[in-house]
């Protein structure tokens, strides 16, 4: 008699955060891909060419990377899990990125922008794609440690 090799099924949760979140990591690091980041967040310099790709088209492909144990089985549905977490990570990383623009973030509203000398003013303050810097105010960096402690994706999702 032959053994019968067990189907294997879309499971009803993608694995996402298993592995130490592993499957995330790797969704973030196809979105830093220079082409695949044209397609999802536009072209940084007006003279590059776009790839001519559709969103639909760059999520059936990442989905076939990402869990190629399950594209076979139903692509549609796993582009539209692999879409699902993409829009829950924008969305999450958008939020925390409000923190650091409200009041009771670290910016008073009512601060101006500018010094009398047309300087950026202190009381202000901008965190760079790639973190907080020396000069960033301690309250800043505070807020900055709370929300990559709160959203580990953050950081990679900022420099995005």
């Amino acid at each position: 008699a032959t053994a019968k090799k067990a189907k294997t099924e879309i499971p009803h949760t993608l694995p996402w955060s298993d592995n130490n979140s592993e499957k995330t990591w790797q969704f973030i690091s196809e979105m830093e891909r220079v082409s695949n980041f044209k397609v999802l967040f536009g072209k940084t310099d007006k003279k590059d060419n776009t790839s001519g790709e559709t969103r639909a088209g760059l999520f059936k492909r990442i989905t076939e990377v990402l869990w190629p144990e399950y594209f076979a089985i139903d692509p549609t549905t796993l582009c539209d899990c692999t879409k699902n977490k993409y829009d829950s990570l924008v969305k999450k990383y958008k939020a925390q990125v409000a923190r650091l623009q409200q009041t009771g973030g670290g910016v008073n509203p009512n601060e101006p922008k500018e010094d009398e000398y047309g300087f950026p003013n202190p009381n202000r303050y901008w965190i760079a794609e790639d973190g907080p810097k020396e000069d960033t105010p301690a309250h800043a960096k505070n807020l900055w440690d709370d929300i990559t402690q709160k959203f580990e994706f953050f950081p990679r999702l900022h420099r995005l």
